[in-house]
């Protein structure tokens, strides 16, 4: 294997069509760029598609062969690369030598996909993958099958000891989030948080139809369809709620809200304990002490907070691996990973750089000569004018290159003062959100046990950590009725200027942390550039935005003639078919 560039990509083939009941080939696509010196392998890059489309979990196949060697040699300049230095391409049938197969076909009877997603876990830092020990678990609803059909079993599980390696199937609670959102007609995101905004919960005697449920495949191991069984056993929870099955109502919230928050509070513990138990077969099987032991949970599922929180308590393992992107939004990591892995099964050197791999803001000053009508300063960044306009309102705070994954990391956030529930309030309306969405809270690495019970550190948001009692009524914005909040946690060495901002604000309030939401509208993918964040504080009445380190004052909304978020790069993808919610395609 040559030195050099390497791309993975996981997206539709150029030019493909979906099936006839489906409407995207692959959702969530991106590619990423890889530089290979040896045994060492670096990380130059991730390109989520829908950040470039505007398409939320962008499904649509670029136009052509010709389309997609645009887009690529626009992207690699971008980040200082070149085309033409492209060794090869892994993850999509018809790009590249096609080395991805012989991975795929090595393990027949295991997903490629689910192999992809664990190892994009596993392998986020070699040292305990060749040097230690790993337990990877990777839960998602359906595998892909563009590159392999999905064999038998779709989950999958891995232990590595000091690189000895097996992969074990395993179940997934995913379908049961996906037959939620189905039923309920939200994101699993949404429910996910439903489930702790309101005190509702089902009546004692109404058992909990999950448990033990144990899903491997498309069908159950009696051979009936898992998403139907599921959704008939989801609907008879619905009716025994709707029948007065229902207790601690909040006034504050409608029946179809409450039924929904209980009937979550059921499919999450059914699938907490469905990972534990996962976990402490695989505990039992290799003989694993968790003390000395990393975790690593991928796969959509893996988004599920409260889920990897639990499971790090409760077993107590070392460390838990993470990265921003484990959905399909980052499966072209794990791709890559993969093919390494492959080719260097005794061993090469790879750790997880950072979240902001995306593109960049665009120059400051081009953004603001464009948007001059509407700009009524622009100055140096200063932390403390940076702290006062907090204190006033909602701040729009757009820095360097992007984060990759679903969720904010501090370089295209909304942040604002966590001590008033008007924060919460005015991010929710900004967004179009639901009222009593709890926004997530960043908050200083040296002063997490301060403030949450825990100290592990959670760059990526994905763990929960509970409010300490005699600081809850302090960050009202930012806690779930039962005092959880889906903390990032930031250090000096993750990002100086944000760690300064937030250092500053606590000098001033006491209070070692802020609000921090994504930068985009209801159904948008998170804001890229600077132009798209101009037109996003016009378009809300936002006057104050941090563009790299300009301070931004906006003025004159009421003349911008724009009402929806600004066009993206739509010409190199088909424009009948602009993107589906994928949820409705889920078979």
């Amino acid at each position: 294997m040559e030195d050099g560039l390497y791309i993975s990509a996981y997206i539709a083939p150029p030019g493909s069509v979906p099936a006839e009941n489906r409407s995207w080939v692959r959702h969530d696509q991106n590619m990423s760029a890889w530089l290979k010196r040896g045994t060492t392998v670096e990380l130059a890059a991730v390109w989520e598609f829908e950040r470039i489309s505007g398409y939320k979990h962008h499904g649509v196949a670029l136009r052509n062969k010709s389309a997609f060697h645009e887009l690529l040699s626009e992207l690699l300049h971008g980040v200082g690369l070149q085309i033409g230095d492209v060794k090869d391409i892994y993850g999509t049938p018809g790009l590249g030598s096609g080395a991805h197969d012989v991975v795929a076909a090595a393990v027949p009877d295991l997903p490629y996909h689910s192999r992809c997603h664990l190892l994009g876990g596993m392998l986020s830092d070699t040292r305990h993958f060749f040097e230690g020990q790993v337990l990877g678990l990777a839960v998602d609803d359906t595998p892909d099958s563009v590159v392999q059909r999905k064999p038998r079993n779709w989950y999958v599980g891995g232990y590595a000891d000091h690189g000895l390696f097996e992969l074990f199937p395993i179940p997934s609670p995913a379908k049961l989030y996906s037959a939620a959102s189905r039923t309920f007609r939200m994101r699993e995101g949404t429910l996910m948080a439903l489930a702790t905004a309101s005190s509702a919960q089902l009546a004692p005697d109404i058992g909990n139809p999950f448990t033990g449920l144990e899903i491997y495949s498309r069908h159950l191991a009696d051979g009936r369809n898992a998403d139907e069984e599921i959704a008939l056993r989801m609907q008879q929870l619905v009716d025994q709620a709707e029948r007065g099955g229902l207790e601690g109502i909040d006034d504050r919230f409608s029946t179809a809200e409450s039924i929904a928050s209980a009937v979550m509070k059921a499919v999450q513990q059914a699938s907490v304990d469905l990972i534990a138990q996962t976990i402490e077969r695989a505990l039992d099987r290799f003989a694993v002490d968790p003390a000395d032991t990393a975790l690593a949970i991928t796969g959509g599922y893996a988004l599920n907070c409260p889920t990897n929180s639990a499971v790090m308590e409760r077993f107590g393992f070392a460390t838990f691996l993470e990265t921003p992107s484990v959905s399909d939004c980052g499966q072209s990591i794990g791709l890559a990973l993969a093919q390494f892995l492959h080719r260097f099964p005794d061993g090469f050197s790879f750790r997880f750089p950072e979240a902001y791999l995306g593109g960049d803001t665009g120059r400051a000053e081009k953004v603001i000569a464009e948007f001059r009508p509407y700009i009524s300063s622009a100055t140096s960044y200063a932390k403390e004018t940076a702290v006062a306009d907090l204190l006033r309102g909602p701040v729009v705070w757009v820095q360097g290159r992007s984060e990759v994954g679903p969720r904010a990391l501090g370089h295209r956030s909304i942040l604002a003062d966590p001590r008033t529930p008007a924060s919460r309030d005015m991010l929710n309306a900004l967004k179009g959100r639901q009222w009593w969405r709890p926004v997530a809270p960043i908050v200083l690495a040296d002063q997490m046990s301060t403030w949450f019970d825990g100290d592990r550190p959670s760059p990526y948001m994905l763990q929960t950590f509970t409010v300490r009692p005699d600081r809850n009524h302090l960050i009202p914005a930012v806690a779930h009725l039962d005092r959880t909040a889906r903390v990032q946690t930031i250090s000096p060495s993750d990002d100086a200027g944000l760690y300064e901002l937030i250092s500053a604000f606590a000098a001033q309030t006491g209070v070692p942390l802020l609000c921090n939401t994504s930068l985009n509208d209801h159904n948008e993918p998170i804001i890229e550039t600077g132009a798209q964040a101009m037109n996003f504080c016009l378009r809300k009445g936002l006057s104050v935005l941090y563009l790299d380190d300009v301070r931004i004052e906006i003025d004159n909304h009421g003349a911008y003639p724009a009402r929806g978020p600004l066009p993206r790069q739509t010409a190199l993808f088909p424009t009948s078919t602009p993107g589906t919610d994928y949820r409705e395609d889920r078979r």
